[in-house]
């Protein structure tokens, strides 16, 4: 004759469960009557074994142990997300339910284990810090112009905190902008051939005749020009269709590294 199964054991039963546990559930589980079940789990409580929880929940942890071991993966996923998260992200990918993230991100704000951003999102870093990071990660491959890195705002920010953290690392040096990098002569020298290649006073030069006269590597040339521009020692005419061109006819345009691209050079007065 079979022996039937054992009943389960409550300290079992709670370490089994991914959650705090009814009362009501419990003495379910284990088969007992109200008098049994009362001893069972004083018995338990006073031995650690079951702990309590609002809404007459227990679990095998506390409430404040339960927290204390959710931060770590809470920080983990943030430190592993491209963006803030929400609270109902964050639940999802720590797979807990709702109502017991809020009391985790609530002890790890408290303890500066995270950051609060704008429309109840979380991450690990600030706003600022996370597009420093951006933006030094945008300078890695090569230079670009500051109306460039403006208009690559990271999607989890705005232009206008963009705006003003690359102002911060401009002031502090921690990044130049990209139309002073060329020889300081090489401006000098293409306002040196507009002057020379000008037919007439406010006549436009095109910039295929100038780097004819002015033999400098693409991005230095265009930086140089831009550079000219910016000190409103000369205008430059933007090609009505550019972009439409072929690739190596575009190659001989100035371009800004944003959207636009100049076809010609003016001398100011």
């Amino acid at each position: 004759m079979e022996s039937s199964p054992a009943a389960p054991s409550l300290e079992l039963l709670l370490h089994q469960s991914r959650e705090p546990l009814p009362a009501k559930s419990l003495q379910t589980a284990l088969s007992l009557k109200t008098k049994q079940w009362k001893a069972l789990l004083a018995d338990a409580v006073a031995k650690g074994i079951a702990k309590a929880w609002p809404k007459g929940r227990y679990w095998h942890i506390s409430p404040n142990e339960a927290i204390a071991a959710s931060i770590p993966l809470l920080i983990s996923v943030l430190q592993q997300s491209d963006a803030p998260l929400t609270e109902a992200e964050l639940a999802s990918r720590m797979d807990l339910p709702a109502p017991e993230g809020k009391p985790v991100l609530k002890a790890a704000l408290a303890a500066n284990n995270i950051v609060k951003w704008p429309k109840s999102r979380y991450w690990h870093m600030t706003e600022t810090q996370a597009v420093r990071r951006h933006l030094l990660d945008a300078l890695q491959s090569a230079s670009l112009p500051a109306n460039r890195l403006e208009q690559a705002t990271p999607a989890y920010s705005t232009p206008k905190a963009t705006a003003k953290v690359l102002k911060e690392m401009l002031t502090a040096g921690a990044v130049v902008l990209a139309y002073t990098l060329p020889p300081a002569d090489l401006s000098l020298q293409l306002l040196d051939a507009v002057k020379q290649l000008q037919v007439a006073p406010g006549v436009p030069v095109p910039v295929r005749d100038l780097r004819a006269r002015v033999a400098a590597p693409k991005p230095d040339f265009d930086r140089a020009a831009l550079a000219l521009a910016d000190r409103q020692q000369v205008y430059l005419t933007t090609h009505d269709h550019g972009w439409a061109l072929p690739a190596a006819e575009q190659d001989i345009l100035i371009h800004d590294g944003g959207n636009k691209l100049y076809v010609a050079v003016t001398l100011r007065d």
